[in-house]
């Protein structure tokens, strides 16, 4: 949420950049981030300061310079962010049903995972 407050793509790029090339130093070859998910419920404790925000164009910038920067930082990135309804550890995490009628669902939700997919995540 700090890099969607800062609307810097080029920071976010750079952001995922430098954690791509940290993981892979560390052996780790696989990141479930950035996270795409549009914050429409401020209460939510779990989707809260992982998402970019509220508005569905600022995440979808802000997903599209992340998997640029991961993979700047030749590191796959996979972008599998489920929503959940209960924050872990206090609950094993349940998806969340979105209860968006098809058109809403097409304005708010999907934008984000297909700037994702339009900018290459694999």
């Amino acid at each position: 949420m700090a890099l969607g407050a800062g609307r810097s793509t080029a920071d976010a790029q750079r952001a995922a950049a430098i954690t791509g090339r940290e993981l892979r130093a560390m052996g780790v070859n696989m990141n479930n981030a950035p996270d795409a998910d549009v914050n429409v419920n401020p209460a939510n404790p779990v989707i809260g300061v992982r998402s970019f925000g509220a508005d569905p164009t600022l995440v979808s910038n802000m997903v599209s310079a992340q998997v640029n920067g991961y993979q700047q930082a030749s590191s796959r990135q996979r972008s599998t962010s489920p929503a959940t309804a209960t924050p872990p550890p206090t609950a094993t995490p349940a998806c969340r049903f979105i209860d968006h009628d098809k058109a809403t669902w097409e304005k708010i939700d999907a934008p984000p995972f297909r700037a994702a997919i339009n900018s290459g995540v694999t």
